[in-house]
């Protein structure tokens, strides 16, 4: 059968019955905002309790999330989505219940829900004198939070060469900036500021005139 390409798998298995059960989760996982991955829940004790999945310590109801679950022969496959980042990061885990109060669960696996970066010029078009440093206020997100070496600036002039512009990144509000130190005439153009993080890629564009003064 021919999976969706968008589904991740995420397997856990219970295999000492529901009163012992060992769980690989292989600890986290990161999924793509919008996608969908597919969570087993399984046991092989002598009783097949009732299962349902967990995010963050309360059941999620078949109407929330839950694109279908499917029984297995040991168990129930959810398939679960599509994840936001709002609402769906967290600790995943199975509860087995096979007499009331008496509850019994799988290890956590934690979902890291990763979204694509933006990037946005604060000044689109600036002016300045030959001579001087031109500073680009940015904004900039994405998960996992893009650093220096994530963001790459092409452009007309020749400072995208030579080693005059800096990369500035800050935490937390996104606040950061590039700047081109020592402008001269021939850094007049436009400037791609491209992003690209493991979950996509953002492209600004700044336009620079460089004025100089004149010589008598």
């Amino acid at each position: 059968m021919k999976m969706d390409p968008k589904l991740i798998s995420i397997l856990i298995w219970l295999t000492a019955g529901v009163q012992s059960q060992e769980i690989d989760p292989n600890g986290s996982k990161s999924v793509l905002e919008g996608d969908t991955i597919s969570f087993n829940c399984t046991s092989d004790g002598s009783m097949q309790p009732n299962i349902a999945l967990q995010l963050n310590g309360e059941d999620i109801p078949s109407s929330q999330n839950i694109v279908e679950f499917t029984p297995l022969p040991d168990g129930v496959n959810y398939r679960f989505g599509p994840v936001t980042r709002d609402h769906d990061g967290g600790s995943l885990k199975c509860r087995f219940l096979l007499l009331p109060e008496d509850s019994q669960y799988s290890s956590e696996i934690i979902l890291n829900v990763i979204f694509p970066p933006s990037i946005t010029p604060n000044i689109t078009n600036e002016i300045v004198i030959e001579g001087t440093s031109f500073t680009s206020p940015l904004t900039v997100t994405g998960d996992p939070f893009p650093v220096s070496s994530n963001i790459v600036i092409t452009g007309d002039g020749v400072s995208v060469q030579d080693g005059r512009i800096t990369v500035n990144i800050g935490s937390g509000n996104g606040a950061s900036n590039f700047t081109i130190h020592n402008v001269t005439r021939t850094d007049s153009g436009s400037y791609t500021v491209n992003v690209t993080i493991t979950a996509g890629s953002d492209t600004a564009v700044v336009n620079l005139d460089v004025y100089f003064l004149p010589v008598f």
